[in-house]
């Protein structure tokens, strides 16, 4: 039977590590901090290619093709300026028109009001303005029937009037359809970078995926200001045969995120972070309301009930009170919690593996099981002092070594550390004046590394010099945490 005591003391050191993991991070107040893709329930869930429900799929985002813009009338061809394709902007006139034209027609032009003379220029034709150098005072050729005019839009009404009338009634009603489409065409092309990103990265900088549930929007001061969902989904993004990229939930838990109402000290922050992870956990372990972001019911009490437990002032928007295809409001002094919901993409954190080392303390100390397994209770064990029944000392951690053919290395080893003597090679037995210390490192070690796991034997803190010309320090680093890892 585990004793009591080394229970409690392995559940301790198991959330001592989770917390000293989650010290590392650094604490994000605004979502727009990540820049990886942020997606607002409102301002997509209306458009066009994107599908919504369902318990293992959430969403749904269709690969798109944008439509070309309709034609205009060629008699405007080198009046537009702006791109007729971009729905958000359109196609303009310009403010005025450089034409070469005979005389006979510059004559209408001006007769009809279009022009006037200070609009004419010469046609000064290529040929002469290589021959003379252009800026030179040259005369007309007279025999050139050919002038450019200047037309200015403002002088031309009708002219504007039918353009607008195809803008109006042909271009804008394109521009209605294709604006939201291209919404859907860009929001796909930034999961699509994500989903390359999460699949061709390694496991410390691939990004992920997360459904955040209740946006609390908050400025208590001018120096903080919160932008962040109450609960975080993990998800995964997949890409289906036809193209359509799906995000559904992961097999993890839900986790409540305060930590930047614990950054901004408030007081009341870790009361609420315990009772609503509470409420999180059985919601989603109930199966017949299990917490999805498309069903208000299964999360708005508990959106309800963090806005009180956080500030006395807060107030609960509910979903219904948001319009669709707008933003949320900006942060005020005023907490409030609004019952929508918001996908986006940042760096993979170590807070899934805070939550696992947390569930595993709370199973050590509160598990039914007499016994645990005796690697867990070593850790916390108190090191053995007998001896085994061939007499040989036992390490530290309560084994024989000589199951394991151990060796006892000697290094160079200085004086002042028990008067040892110098010399000797990996294996050789360890001067009688010194400690026995036996090592079991699953790479080859030298002498000086040696020396240093026999400093530390002694002291608090081994002083080591190293060339980072040489790469030295890995093989040092990883030799001394080797056996912190497993024995330590």
């Amino acid at each position: 039977m585990t004793d009591p005591t080394e229970r409690e003391r392995l559940s301790g050191l198991i959330n001592f590590a989770a917390e000293l993991l989650k010290a590392r991070d650094k604490t994000v107040m605004r979502l727009a901090e990540y820049g990886l893709g942020l997606f607002h329930e409102k301002e997509i869930a209306s458009l066009p290619g994107i599908r919504l429900g369902g318990d293992e799929t959430w969403l749904a985002v269709e690969r798109l093709r944008p439509t070309d813009a309709p034609s205009c009338d060629p008699a405007f061809d080198g009046w537009m300026v702006g791109d007729a394709n971009d729905p958000a902007k359109g196609p303009g006139l310009n403010v005025s028109v450089t034409l070469l034209v005979t005389i006979e027609e510059a004559s209408d032009l001006a007769s009809a009001g279009f022009i006037s003379e200070l609009d004419v220029h010469p046609h000064w034709p290529k040929a002469t303005r290589q021959q003379h150098g252009d800026g030179q005072n040259i005369e007309p050729d007279a025999s050139d029937t050919h002038v450019h005019v200047s037309l200015l839009t403002e002088r031309m009404p009708e002219w504007q009037a039918s353009f607008a009338d195809w803008k109006n009634k042909v271009w804008q009603p394109w521009a209605d359809a294709e604006r939201p489409r291209r919404r859907t065409i860009a929001m796909y092309q930034v999961l699509y970078r994500l989903h390359g990103m999460i699949q061709s990265g390694s496991d410390t900088h691939v990004p992920e995926i997360v459904w955040g549930i209740g946006v609390a929007k908050w400025a208590p001061n001018e120096r903080s200001q919160i932008d962040m969902p109450l609960i975080e989904k993990p998800c995964e993004l997949l890409l289906a045969e036809n193209g359509t990229l799906v995000i559904g939930p992961r097999s993890l838990p839900a986790i409540v995120n305060l930590r930047p109402f614990r950054e901004i000290s408030l007081s009341d922050a870790d009361r609420a972070q315990g009772a609503l992870s509470s409420q999180v956990d059985a919601r989603s372990a109930d199966p017949d309301m299990p917490l999805n972001p498309h069903d208000s019911v299964s999360f708005e009490d508990v959106l309800a009930g963090a806005a009180t437990l956080l500030s006395s002032t807060a107030r609960f928007v509910p979903s219904t009170e948001i319009p669709d295809g707008e933003k949320l409001p900006p942060a005020t002094t005023e907490l409030a919690v609004y019952g929508t919901w918001v996908i986006y993409a940042r760096p993979r954190s170590d807070d899934l593996r805070h939550q696992d080392l947390k569930r595993i303390g709370e199973a050590i100390r509160d598990t039914s099981e007499e016994t645990l397994q005796k690697p867990l209770v070593g850790l916390v064990k108190p090191p053995a002092d007998t001896k085994t029944e061939t007499g040989v000392d036992l390490t530290e951690w309560g084994f024989d070594p000589t199951g394991f053919g151990a060796v006892r290395p000697t290094g160079t080893i200085a004086a002042s550390f028990g008067g040892m003597e110098s010399g000797g090679q990996s294996g050789d037995p360890i001067p009688t004046a010194a400690k026995k210390l036996t090592y079991f490192f699953p790479l080859p070690f030298n002498a000086e590394q040696a020396q240093i796991v026999d400093t530390l034997e002694r002291e608090d803190v081994a002083v080591v010099s190293y060339s980072p010309i040489l790469g030295q320090i890995p093989g040092w680093f990883k030799l001394l945490c080797w056996p912190a890892d497993r024995f330590r």
